[in-house]
């Protein structure tokens, strides 16, 4: 039989139902993305801090002085539990330390601890030492705390917790080199750090340099005994030459030439010659330097020009 009227077909209901509430998931499921997504947040570490280090010598010498000069600021409200921190380098190993000079500023001394450290950071002391010492990095450490000292039941400070901003605090650490060093030229890179928990960390550095020239020296002590008696035939005395080296190296070879002038080929002995009126009678080398593996003795003596010499007085090289 044939239809009678019109009829459309059935639309595909649940299909669309289906695809709509698969869409709406999908936008809900996006929705909840963008909600859940991180902003940047007040509270994050920025650069909130600036130190800069400097020192008043490119270049110096044993025993010459110089100052490191360091300036801190907080550049917002609060760096809240701000450290400076100054890790001396082994190159300034040895270095006297004569004074600290620090200038608060609009800082209360009373909100920051002044503490030096000889052992790496491991302890910590009120009392500055002697001399920077530690052969290795960040031996000696010199460090400044901003706190506040009124702490609630929190542990959190009241107020003015850390350095504040605008605030600055300086500090000059005078050093002097020591007398003694190797020759050579040291570059010394000196290093300061400036933290805090609610900003990003900063340093700076100074560079100068330790140049020590080679110097060649010897030491000489003359003693003869007795000082004042009357010499004698057969009367014994006894001279004793005593010599150092006062190079800041080892030396392959140190010559003693007793006494001065005698000069090879000398016609005759010079009147400040002792053996004008003594002779020698015997001569000892005790004991030998340190690091000395031999002595050897040279004498100086008359040229007989019976036996076709110069008739003079030459040195006579010994074994």
């Amino acid at each position: 039989m044939r239809p009678t009227g019109s009829h459309r077909p059935a639309r595909p209901r649940s299909l669309t139902r289906r695809l709509a509430a698969l869409l709406g998931s999908v936008a809900l499921v996006l929705g909840l993305t963008t909600v859940m997504a991180p902003a940047a947040g007040a509270d994050d570490p920025g650069d909130f801090l600036t130190v800069t280090k400097n020192v008043d010598k490119a270049e110096i010498g044993l025993e010459d002085t110089l100052v490191y000069t360091i300036e801190a600021q907080c550049d917002q409200t609060s760096c809240i539990d701000a450290d400076l921190l100054d890790s001396f380098p082994a190159g300034l190993d040895g270095f006297d330390l004569l004074d600290v000079a620090i200038n608060y500023g609009e800082v209360d001394p009373s909100h920051v601890a002044v503490e030096w450290s000889t052992d790496s950071g491991a302890a910590w002391s009120a009392a500055s030492p002697a001399k920077i010492t530690g052969a290795v990095d960040g031996t000696t450490q010199f460090r400044m705390q901003f706190r506040d000292p009124e702490i609630d039941g929190d542990g959190i400070g009241v107020d003015d917790e850390g350095l504040q901003s605008g605030k600055t605090v300086t500090v000059q650490i005078e050093l002097r080199a020591p007398a003694d060093a190797e020759p050579g030229e040291y570059t010394i890179v000196n290093p300061a750090g400036f933290t805090a928990t609610n900003a990003l960390p900063e340093s700076d550095s100074a560079t100068t340099m330790l140049k020590v020239d080679t110097v060649l020296a010897v030491g000489l002590d003359k003693n003869w005994t007795p000082a004042t008696d009357v010499a004698a035939t057969g009367t014994a005395s006894v001279v004793t030459l005593t010599a150092t080296n006062g190079s800041n190296i080892d030396v392959d070879t140190l010559v003693i030439q007793e006494p001065q002038d005698s000069p090879d080929g000398a016609a005759t002995l010079s009147g400040s010659n002792p053996f004008t009126v003594t002779e020698l009678d015997s001569f000892t080398v005790t004991p030998l330097p340190s690091g000395a593996d031999q002595a050897r003795i040279d004498a100086y003596v008359g040229d007989d020009a019976a036996n076709s010499g110069s008739g003079g007085y030459v040195w006579q090289e010994g074994t």
